[in-house]
């Protein structure tokens, strides 16, 4: 999403988990993250993610990202504020082309997506 904007920055060059990488920064708007995120959605999903970011009060999101000589993602951190306050999120990203198995989880350790919904309403799940 970052370099399609044509508003990244290359930070330099640093060393992040034992890596070469080069750290790239830039921002984006609320606009441009909910246009990034709505390739392949309907126009109305597009509204839906326009509306969330707007309830959330979210204007703006700086993303940096450090990559490594093969052109691999070795970092993701995004940060804004929101009407609940600041976020900051962080990815690290290693061991690509790894198989990996994982055991689907025990249905009691799962919830529908709109019981979750309800959840960010004030509602309540039993």
């Amino acid at each position: 999403m970052l370099i399609a904007t044509g508003k990244v920055t290359e930070v330099g060059q640093e060393p992040l988990n034992g890596k070469a990488t080069t750290h790239y920064t830039g921002e984006l708007s609320a606009d441009e993250i909910a246009s990034m995120a709505g390739k392949g959605v309907t126009r109305e999903q597009l509204d839906q993610v326009k509306q969330k970011l707007a309830t959330a009060g979210l204007t703006s999101e700086r993303i940096d990202v450090w990559v490594d000589a093969d052109q691999l993602v070795v970092q993701r951190t995004e940060t804004g504020n929101t009407k609940a306050g600041a976020f900051k999120a962080t990815v690290l990203y290693s061991d690509y082309g790894t198989p990996v198995t994982a055991p689907a989880p025990d249905a009691s350790d799962t919830v529908e997506l709109a019981e979750l919904a309800k959840l960010g309403k004030g509602g309540a799940t039993s």
